[in-house]
C-alpha cells in the first residue's frame, strides 16, 4: 500500500541517489522533465486561446454576455486544456513514491512504473487531442471573430473582414 503521508519536494533526489538504477532514473527523470515542460508551454497555449476565443465571440453580442461566457465556460474548459502537463508532473512525483514502498520488489516497482509511463503517455495524447478538438469547436461557432482574434480552428471562410 502506498504511503498516505504527503510526499515532500526533496523526493525527488530520488533520481539522483546513487544505485545500479542511476542511468535509467536519470534518463526517466530528463523524459518526465521535458514532457512536462513540452506541455506547460503548450497547454499554456491551449488555455490563453481557449480564454481569447472565450472573450471574442460573446464580446460580437454583447459585453455582458462575454463576461458571463467567460467566467462560466472558462473554468471547465482550461483544466481540461492543463491536463496533459498535470499528467506529466503527478507521474514525476509519484514514480520515487512506488520505488521507496519497502514491501515491493524492483519487479513490481519497475513494472508499476513502465505501466504509469505507457498509460499516462497515451492519457497525456488523449487529454491534449480532447483539448484541441474542443478548441476547434468553439473557434467553429464564429470562425471569422475567432480568426480576428488570432485564434483559427478550421479553414476560414474566404469572406471575413
Amino acid at each position: 500500500m502506498l504511503h498516505s503521508r504527503p510526499m515532500p519536494v526533496w523526493r525527488l533526489t530520488w533520481y539522483f541517489r546513487r544505485s545500479w538504477w542511476l542511468p535509467l532514473k536519470l534518463a526517466l527523470f530528463a523524459y518526465l522533465l521535458y514532457g512536462l515542460a513540452y506541455h506547460i508551454f503548450y497547454s499554456g497555449l491551449r488555455a490563453l486561446a481557449v480564454i481569447k476565443v472565450m472573450w471574442a465571440i460573446p464580446a460580437g453580442i454583447n459585453k455582458l454576455f462575454a463576461l458571463i461566457v467567460l467566467f462560466s465556460v472558462t473554468p471547465a474548459t482550461v483544466p481540461i486544456m492543463l491536463s496533459p502537463a498535470a499528467i506529466f508532473g503527478a507521474q514525476l512525483l509519484s514514480i520515487p513514491e512506488w520505488w521507496s514502498v519497502p514491501s515491493w520488489s524492483w519487479v513490481k516497482s519497475a513494472g508499476m512504473t513502465l505501466v504509469v509511463l505507457v498509460v499516462c503517455y497515451y492519457g497525456a495524447v488523449l487529454a491534449g487531442t480532447i483539448g484541441l478538438t474542443l478548441l476547434g469547436w468553439i473557434v467553429d461557432i464564429n470562425p471569422c471573430v475567432a480568426l480576428a482574434a488570432g485564434v483559427t480552428g478550421s479553414h476560414p471562410p474566404d469572406n471575413c473582414p
